[in-house]
């Protein structure tokens, strides 16, 4: 007796699926740059978010922003100001291999 297998239809997954998909995952990567940054340099007072931007290929910019007190007038304000910024070269998953200025604990 044998047995015959049927072909079972696996749906396609459209091209809006696959960019999104696509997209998901180049988020992951350059979070992931963010996070090798931050567990480097440390924490900075007032700290507010880290922004990756893909200047090249495998190269990228960090800017770390941060609160800070600024005068106005004769009364202190705080205002979200770049506190650090550097330039990284990566390999395709994302692990550091250059920065200018070099990565290192400052915080």
């Amino acid at each position: 007796m044998s047995e015959t297998a049927e072909a079972v239809a696996v749906p396609e997954k459209t091209k809006a699926e696959v960019a999104k998909q696509e997209q998901a995952a180049y988020q992951n990567h350059l979070a992931g740059i963010g996070e090798t940054v931050m567990m480097t340099l440390g924490t900075p007072t007032g700290f507010q978010r880290v922004k990756v931007s893909e200047v090249g290929k495998y190269r990228y910019r960090v800017n770390i922003y941060a609160l800070v007190d600024q005068p106005q007038g004769t009364t202190l304000v705080k205002v979200q100001k770049i506190v650090d910024s550097f330039y990284l070269s990566c390999d395709r998953v994302g692990k550091v291999e250059s920065s200018n200025p070099p990565l290192k604990k400052k915080y």
